[in-house]
């Protein structure tokens, strides 16, 4: 990337795939202002892959590789940006930087809550997880059952889902014993778990029109052969609980897809769900 002397960090995103809104989420709750970390907008691959012209002048290129991508200025004794790619990596970087004597030390960010005892950072490490292989396996669900996807196969795509399921399932025992009644209050901090898991149900059912929380509440046949109720109720409470917070909202171009690509991800094939 060229040397441009910029003040805010620049995090390359997108609204249509799971991960970038996941970091825009993590900045939201952190309260980090677009004066230290500025997220620029990139088009659809589809159509040029490039920064949104409303954005471009006095921005760098899109850097390579998948997004997000959190881009940090030169500093007075370096002559190149440092790029960091993957969405933990740079939720990763961007807590060590807010930290006392950290780059951003000084933008009065909020600490996200990380657990007083060691089983309570083992949850947030386990629902941390559990929210990765839910998108994991996901991705086979859109791709097979969607018109999103370059393959109709509808079988595939149903197998998968019970795989979605099930980790549903584990997720809501998880959350049994939490009280998420300080969801409701933005005053409240969260947890980068609460953050990485609403990520997915909420890129579920904004982009695929599915809200995965609501189950059917019968009982069926599990991928082990098992019978199994599908009902979250727990879940379903932490969904609606997280999405009244003020760090959820989109807002106009650039934070939301377009209607043809919504139109795409939407149209599921028969008998999917």
């Amino acid at each position: 990337m060229p040397s441009i002397q910029l003040s805010p960090w620049l995090l390359y995103s997108y609204p249509w795939m799971p991960y970038p809104p996941r970091v825009a989420l993590y900045l939201s709750e952190k309260r980090i202002t677009s004066s230290a970390i500025r997220i620029i907008h990139v088009s659809d691959p589809q159509t040029g892959n490039c920064v949104v012209p409303a954005q471009a002048n006095g921005v760098p290129p899109r850097p390579e590789g998948s997004l997000p991508i959190l881009a940090i200025p030169p500093s007075d004794d370096s002559n190149g940006w440092v790029c960091i790619r993957q969405s933990m990596a740079i939720v990763q970087y961007v807590e060590e930087a807010c930290a006392q004597g950290g780059e951003l030390s000084n933008t009065c960010a909020r600490e996200l809550v990380k657990g007083h005892t060691p089983l309570e950072r083992a949850r947030i490490t386990e629902i941390i997880t559990l929210a990765e292989e839910l998108l994991v396996s996901w991705n086979p669900v859109r791709i097979f059952g969607t018109k999103a996807g370059t393959i109709v196969y509808s079988e595939g795509a149903k197998e998968m889902l019970g795989w979605v399921q099930r980790t549903l399932s584990t997720v809501d025992r998880l959350l049994v014993d939490r009280d998420l009644e300080y969801l409701k209050d933005d005053e409240q901090s969260v947890t980068v778990a609460d953050v990485v898991l609403f990520g997915f149900l909420e890129f579920v059912d904004y982009c695929y029109g599915v809200d995965v929380t609501v189950g059917s509440g019968r009982e069926r046949t599990g991928v082990y052969g098992r019978a199994v109720r599908e009902d979250y109720p727990r879940l379903r409470e932490f969904y609606v609980s997280f999405k009244g917070r003020k760090s959820t909202k989109r807002h106009g171009s650039g934070e939301t897809a377009s209607e043809e690509v919504l139109e795409r991800m939407r149209a599921w094939h028969d008998g999917i769900h």
